[in-house]
């Protein structure tokens, strides 16, 4: 199912897997001061055996027990509007693979995913950094992405929307006239 949320998950896995003890972190469940720590410190004392949650999971969690990490939708990173999204999808996966047979016992990670090809998928399957590098920089030099140029971003925000519409295209203008041989984009609505 494409867009499975952490809460559908959880139900799922409890109809599919008997003793299953989930306990959930996401932005539902962590949104009160003390409840992350909360969730952290009950898996750590075993008192759940599955933790099921958002990619904040992936990073600096160590738990010694744990010998089976799965990702589900691993690659909709990549489809993110962004240069770097196939970076942070390389980076997340080796995060969250990283959580996997931290103790004495081997651990295994499963990966979901609709892209398996997608290099950012495939090079993280072994953790393999300097062959995801050599083919991510081919590409920003093709596209002209950092590091081979420089992007800044000048946000205008107001209450009344024509005001900033308004400022938005007198500042673009500005910034065409003033700064030749560069490539300026917008104004364009965040």
């Amino acid at each position: 199912e494409y867009g499975l949320g952490t809460e559908k998950a959880e139900e799922i896995i409890k109809s599919s897997i008997k003793n299953a003890k989930i306990i959930r972190m996401d932005i539902d469940t962590t949104t009160k001061k003390g409840e992350l720590e909360k969730i952290i410190k009950s898996f750590q004392n075993n008192e759940y055996n599955i933790l099921l949650g958002t990619q904040m999971i992936a990073k600096g969690l160590d738990f010694e027990k744990v010998t089976l990490v799965g990702v589900i939708n691993a690659d909709i990173s990549l489809n993110f509007p962004d240069f770097r999204s196939s970076e942070t999808t390389f980076s997340l996966l080796n995060q969250v693979s990283g959580r996997s047979g931290r103790g004495e016992r081997k651990g295994k990670v499963l990966i979901q995913t609709f892209n398996k090809d997608h290099y950012a998928i495939k090079h993280s399957k072994y953790n393999d950094y300097k062959s995801f590098y050599n083919e991510e920089i081919k590409i920003r030099k093709k596209l002209n992405y950092p590091p081979f140029c420089h992007i800044s971003l000048i946000k205008i925000i107001s209450k009344d929307y024509k005001i900033a519409s308004e400022m938005s295209y007198k500042i673009g203008d500005y910034l065409k006239k003033q700064i030749k041989n560069e490539i300026i984009l917008g104004p364009s609505t965040a």
